[in-house]
Protein backbone atom coordinates (compact mmCIF):
# COMPACT_ATOMS: atom_id res chain seq x y z
CA UNK A 1 0.00 0.00 0.00
CA UNK A 2 2.88 2.46 0.77
CA UNK A 3 3.85 1.84 -2.50
CA UNK A 4 1.14 2.79 -4.27
CA UNK A 5 0.62 5.98 -2.11
CA UNK A 6 4.07 7.28 -2.95
CA UNK A 7 3.45 6.17 -6.72
CA UNK A 8 0.35 8.33 -7.00
CA UNK A 9 2.17 10.95 -5.30
CA UNK A 10 5.36 10.87 -8.18
CA UNK A 11 2.52 10.71 -10.90
CA UNK A 12 0.71 14.06 -9.16
CA UNK A 13 4.39 16.01 -8.90
CA UNK A 14 4.67 14.93 -12.96
CA UNK A 15 1.18 15.96 -13.44
CA UNK A 16 1.75 18.67 -11.98
CA UNK A 17 5.04 19.87 -13.85
CA UNK A 18 3.64 19.07 -17.49
CA UNK A 19 0.49 21.39 -16.17
CA UNK A 20 3.47 24.24 -15.47
CA UNK A 21 5.67 23.57 -18.00
CA UNK A 22 2.20 23.48 -20.94
CA UNK A 23 1.41 26.98 -19.14
CA UNK A 24 4.46 28.30 -19.34
CA UNK A 25 4.58 28.89 -15.79
CA UNK A 26 8.42 30.04 -15.61
CA UNK A 27 8.77 30.73 -19.01
CA UNK A 28 10.55 33.78 -20.81
CA UNK A 29 8.28 36.89 -21.01
CA UNK A 30 6.28 37.17 -24.37
CA UNK A 31 5.22 40.78 -24.21
CA UNK A 32 6.66 42.81 -26.71
CA UNK A 33 9.91 44.79 -26.52
CA UNK A 34 11.73 47.57 -28.09
CA UNK A 35 15.40 47.91 -28.64
CA UNK A 36 16.91 50.91 -27.47
CA UNK A 37 20.32 52.84 -27.42
CA UNK A 38 20.70 54.99 -23.69
CA UNK A 39 22.02 58.39 -24.41
CA UNK A 40 24.21 60.61 -22.51
CA UNK A 41 22.00 61.54 -19.28
CA UNK A 42 19.56 58.37 -19.94
CA UNK A 43 18.78 56.54 -16.29
CA UNK A 44 16.64 53.73 -15.59
CA UNK A 45 14.28 55.96 -13.99
CA UNK A 46 14.05 58.15 -16.95
CA UNK A 47 13.47 55.57 -19.17
CA UNK A 48 10.99 53.78 -17.25
CA UNK A 49 9.30 57.21 -17.24
CA UNK A 50 9.51 57.80 -21.12
CA UNK A 51 8.45 54.21 -22.41
CA UNK A 52 6.11 53.27 -19.53
CA UNK A 53 4.64 56.42 -17.86
CA UNK A 54 0.85 54.60 -17.02
CA UNK A 55 3.06 52.16 -15.06
CA UNK A 56 4.97 52.62 -11.62
CA UNK A 57 8.93 53.16 -12.36
CA UNK A 58 10.45 50.89 -9.92
CA UNK A 59 8.39 47.94 -10.63
CA UNK A 60 9.45 48.71 -14.86
CA UNK A 61 12.82 49.18 -13.95
CA UNK A 62 13.05 46.15 -11.88
CA UNK A 63 11.62 44.34 -15.34
CA UNK A 64 14.44 45.93 -17.45
CA UNK A 65 17.28 44.63 -14.65
CA UNK A 66 15.91 41.90 -15.26
CA UNK A 67 15.25 41.52 -18.89
CA UNK A 68 18.74 42.82 -19.67
CA UNK A 69 20.61 40.54 -16.71
CA UNK A 70 21.95 44.26 -15.68
CA UNK A 71 24.36 44.09 -12.37
CA UNK A 72 23.62 47.56 -11.15
CA UNK A 73 21.53 50.43 -12.41
CA UNK A 74 24.49 52.25 -13.89
CA UNK A 75 24.11 53.34 -17.91
CA UNK A 76 26.78 54.07 -20.65
CA UNK A 77 25.76 55.92 -23.77
CA UNK A 78 25.40 53.43 -26.72
CA UNK A 79 24.35 50.49 -24.57
CA UNK A 80 21.05 48.39 -25.80
CA UNK A 81 18.46 48.06 -23.56
CA UNK A 82 15.38 45.97 -24.01
CA UNK A 83 12.05 47.61 -22.94
CA UNK A 84 8.95 45.25 -22.17
CA UNK A 85 5.82 46.47 -23.56
CA UNK A 86 3.00 47.14 -20.12
CA UNK A 87 1.67 44.03 -18.81
CA UNK A 88 -2.17 45.71 -20.13
CA UNK A 89 -1.02 46.58 -23.64
CA UNK A 90 0.74 45.78 -26.70
CA UNK A 91 2.62 49.63 -26.84
CA UNK A 92 5.37 51.63 -25.78
CA UNK A 93 4.78 55.33 -25.70
CA UNK A 94 7.44 58.20 -25.43
CA UNK A 95 6.71 61.47 -25.05
CA UNK A 96 6.32 62.41 -28.74
CA UNK A 97 5.61 59.28 -30.16
CA UNK A 98 3.30 56.02 -30.13
CA UNK A 99 4.88 52.77 -30.83
CA UNK A 100 1.87 50.29 -31.56
CA UNK A 101 3.97 46.66 -31.42
CA UNK A 102 0.99 44.69 -32.78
Amino acid sequence: MKSLNGSILVLIAVCAGIFLWMHGVGAADSRPQLELVVENGDTLWSIAVRWRPADDPRLVIEEIIALNDLRGVMLKPGQRLLIPAAEAGNALVDAENYYCLD
